[in-house]
């Protein structure tokens, strides 16, 4: 298998966002963020109340071999330094992800090439920003909200040395130092559900294959044309967005629009009282743990 700098393939899952469930909000130990794995990440925004996001980078990801099971596993890892502030028996983690997850917020398709293998046709038609391309979905705060965009095209040397998480020989000794990055977020992609990634890496790449050829054939087919000999899952999407679809008619599931189950409900209720019971909330706390979950 052909690895970039970091050791991971070539060809991978590099990043996973997730939406924390909302009712969750009132179990999370803020003080213990820095307790967990090095590879998951706690982020929130305060926008029409609290949102908690877990970011799963590719070095977690790649421990496990089904991808949902990654997320099941970055969910025991929050339960067992507190970060949630409650039990839950961690074989019935991965059955009953929504408690924990409401969707996923972003995932990144990450391809490592050989600077040869890539030629950028017409660069005028992209956006650029330092030394990074864009697809010209991309869009920054202005007169209007930022939105990442869904493509990209970027060295990673000096990335990767700015980090300092990896021997700067070991950089610069790799082979693979450009990436074309497929971003999926809430802003571009409805294909964005938990069902989506189970499975080994491989299969979830090869399940959203067609749906990034599209996304290709929009946005870089006639401005960044690349060499895919070493790369079979980047070959299949270059090979389809060839072809000149532009509509995506495949098996991805859909988001649809969050609504909590009346058993997640129940459950956070019972979740409340046993955290009055452990730390002897007021009536007037429990009051407002209740609304919080109703």
């Amino acid at each position: 298998m052909l690895v970039n700098a970091e050791g991971l393939p070539i060809e991978s899952i590099d990043r996973i966002s997730l939406t924390l469930n909302p009712l969750l909000v009132p179990f999370l130990n803020w003080d213990n963020r820095n307790k967990i794995n090095k590879y998951l990440k706690i982020k929130y925004v305060s926008f029409y109340g609290l949102h908690y996001y877990l970011e799963m980078q590719a070095q977690f990801i790649y421990q496990y071999p089904d991808v949902k099971l990654s997320v099941a596993a970055a969910i025991l890892n929050l339960l067992e330094n507190q970060f949630i502030d409650f039990s839950f028996p961690d074989w019935m983690i991965y059955n009953n992800l929504n408690l924990f997850v409401k969707e996923i917020k972003e995932i990144e398709f990450a391809f490592d090439f050989e600077p040869e293998a890539i030629k950028i046709l017409e660069p005028d038609k992209l956006i650029h920003y330092k030394s990074t391309l864009y697809s010209t979905d991309r869009r920054t705060y202005y007169n209007k909200p930022a939105r990442k965009s869904i493509l990209k095209n970027y060295d990673r040397i000096e990335r990767l040395k700015q980090d300092n998480h990896i021997k700067w020989d070991r950089i610069e000794n790799n082979f693979y130092s450009q990436r074309i990055e497929f971003r999926l977020t809430k802003n571009n992609s409805p294909y964005r559900t938990i069902n989506n990634i189970s499975g080994t890496a491989k299969s979830v790449i090869e399940r959203y294959a067609p749906y990034l050829a599209i996304v290709y054939h929009n946005y870089f087919f006639e401005n960044v044309a690349v060499d895919t000999k070493e790369h079979p899952h980047f070959e299949t999407i270059y090979r389809m967005a060839k072809e000149g679809r532009s509509r995506y008619t495949g098996d991805l599931e859909k988001m649809v629009p969050y609504k909590p189950s009346n058993e997640e409900l129940l459950f956070f209720r019972i979740q409340s009282f046993f955290k009055w019971m452990r730390t002897g909330f007021s009536i007037e706390t429990m009051v407002v743990l209740a609304l919080q979950n109703s």
